[in-house]
């Protein structure tokens, strides 16, 4: 009896290995493959004539996160720095400088908070750490 069991297991396995593979899989669409066209295609195109796009960030961390301190630099960060930057300033005629700011900590912070608060013009993008940003979200 024992025997007819495990055979009949066994079936019902095989059976459930085959059943679906004749299915067409029209519908199922790759979210990793990327599409044939440039990616910066997408963007909507604007012209901002020449302005400045201030980046606002920690002293430390300008030249690692926005800007390349050297243009002769053999870093491959720094080159794809470059490249990112040249695409964005030639597609929005823009020009990108970083403003640092204070490297103690959550002082960055802090003067996002009130630049804001005051309704400033004092930069275009704040470049805050995830975990000390919360009170910026929820004020």
């Amino acid at each position: 009896m024992k025997k007819l069991v495990l055979l009949l297991i066994a079936v019902c396995m095989v059976v459930t290995c085959f059943a679906c593979g004749g299915k067409d899989k029209k519908g199922f669409e790759d979210p990793f493959k990327k599409p044939n066209k440039e990616k910066w295609e997408d963007l909507p195109d604007h012209d901002f004539e020449g302005k400045e796009f201030r980046v606002s960030s920690r002293d430390n961390y300008v030249y690692l996160e926005c800007i390349v301190a050297s243009e002769e630099s053999e870093d491959i960060i720094d080159r794809a720095l470059m490249l990112r930057n040249a695409k964005v300033e030639d597609r929005y005629n823009v020009y990108i400088t970083a403003q640092g700011y204070s490297t103690a900590p959550f002082a960055h912070r802090d003067y996002v908070s009130e630049s804001c608060k005051m309704n400033a013009d004092q930069f275009d993008l704040a470049m805050t750490y995830v975990y000390e940003s919360s009170p910026l979200i929820t004020n």
